[in-house]
Parts: structure tokens; C-alpha cells; sequence
């Protein structure tokens, strides 16, 4: 009947977010030092607890590195960062086409990610395909309930992250954690990806169908499929963008 609230940015996330921004975006360069304390907390108008919150937050990212007595370093990002930054940064962006560029590079990544971890599958053992099975007919139950798109988010994410998981590989689920945090962090996206979940659930249907009959192509044909729902995916989101939806 309701939908779930979004999440709540705190002063400790919008701080941080502005200085993400600020790197990314070359306004703080690498090798330079960030404002004092004192200042950076009048900037953004919060205490300086709070602000220690969100420069610890850009420390464990990768972004800075405190030096006793000098204040904090701003470190080349594009060597230390990781992308768990990206739907950080991604909420500072109001530029459809930087937007765009992100979600379309992030689509690819995760079909790159489908295509090895679904031929490590291949021949797998039925039994071990099980917890599969399960999380696809939790997330076709709700699509049959009419769940919005906040829920069928959280739940497609974990179809995908049982596939992952059936492929024994913590790699690839941490390259994925970082994918599932962007899609569910940006409503317009999420209204793209799930504009008709019954066909998600068809295509999970089919894959898992594939994967117990086996077959030395499955990694190709999963990517075929993937690649033209992200293209449908990314037409939908543009357009809804340019009329102003939620992105």
C-alpha cells in the first residue's frame, strides 16, 4: 500500500558528499591539503564532531590521509578510491549526460560480472542451485504482489547476489556490492530497471533453466540478453529524466 521512505542525508553525508564532489570534481586537487577543521565546519555549518565523522568517512574511501600537525592530504583518487564512492558522488551530479556515462559504464561492468560468474555455473550441481531457486521465487512473489520498485530492488539484488554467491567467489561479490549500492540509491533508475518485472523474473527463469541443462554458451547468451534490457533501460531513464522525473 505504501511505498518505502528514501533514505534521510544526515550532516555527517551531506559533508562528505561535498567533499567528494569537490575531489572528483578537481576543485581539491591531489597532493593539496583541505581547509582546517575550524573552517570546513563553519563552511558547512556543522560541528566539529560531526565533520571528524565525514573526514573519517573519506579516509577509510581512500580520498584523504590525516598528517599529524599539517592538517589532511588529498590523495590522487583515481590510485586509492574504490567504487564504493560512486553513489556518493553520483548524488552530487545533476548532469544527465555524467549520470548517464555512470549508470551505462556501471550496466556494463554488471554484465561483464554475469557473464564470467554464469559460466563458472556451468554443470554446477542441482542441489547447490538451490538458494537460486529460492530468492528468484521470493522476488516473483512480490512482482505477483504488486511490490514497488524500492522492494523488488532489494530483492533483485539478492537474486543476483545468490548467483554470485553459488559461484564460490568473493571477488566477484564485492565488485558487485558497489553496483547493487547505486541501483538502489537512485529511484529513476530503479523505475527503468523494474518498469516490467515479470520479464525479470521470465529472464531469471530461463537463466536458471540454462544453467541446470548446462551448455558452453551460457556466458554469451546471458549477455546478450542483459545488453538489450540495458539499452531499453537506459532509453527509459533518459526519457523520464528529461521530463523531469526523479533520476
Amino acid at each position: 500500500m505504501f511505498s518505502q521512505l528514501g533514505p534521510v542525508e544526515t550532516n555527517v553525508d551531506r559533508a562528505a558528499r561535498e567533499m567528494v564532489t569537490a575531489i572528483l570534481g578537481g576543485r581539491l586537487s591531489s597532493g593539496g591539503r583541505l581547509p582546517p577543521e575550524r573552517e570546513l565546519a563553519e563552511t558547512f555549518g556543522i560541528n566539529r564532531g560531526t565533520l571528524r565523522s565525514a573526514l573519517h568517512r573519506l579516509g577509510a574511501w581512500g580520498l584523504i590521509q590525516a598528517r599529524h600537525g599539517s592538517g589532511h592530504k588529498v590523495l590522487d583518487f583515481r590510485r586509492h578510491a574504490g567504487p564504493a564512492i560512486l553513489s556518493v558522488w553520483l548524488s552530487g551530479v545533476t548532469s544527465l549526460e555524467k549520470r548517464e556515462q555512470v549508470f551505462v559504464d556501471l550496466l556494463e561492468i554488471r554484465r561483464a560480472l554475469a557473464r564470467v560468474v554464469v559460466a563458472r555455473l556451468n554443470h554446477m550441481p542441482p542441489e547447490k542451485l538451490n538458494s537460486i531457486e529460492e530468492t528468484i521465487l521470493e522476488f516473483s512473489k512480490a512482482v505477483e504482489e504488486g511490490s514497488d520498485e524500492n522492494q523488488l530492488a532489494v530483492l533483485d539484488m539478492k537474486v543476483i547476489g545468490s548467483i554470485v554467491d553459488a559461484s564460490g567467489s568473493l571477488v566477484f561479490r564485492l565488485f558487485l556490492n558497489p553496483i547493487t549500492e547505486v541501483i538502489e540509491s537512485f529511484e529513476g533508475l530503479r523505475k527503468a530497471l523494474y518498469r516490467n518485472p515479470a520479464e525479470n523474473v521470465m529472464a531469471y527463469q530461463e537463466l536458471l533453466k540454462a544453467i541446470r541443462s548446462g551448455g558452453s554458451n551460457l556466458g554469451e547468451l546471458v549477455d546478450a540478453l542483459l545488453a538489450s534490457r540495458d539499452e531499453e533501460t537506459l532509453r527509459v531513464w533518459k526519457e523520464n529524466a528529461e521530463r523531469g522525473a526523479s533520476t
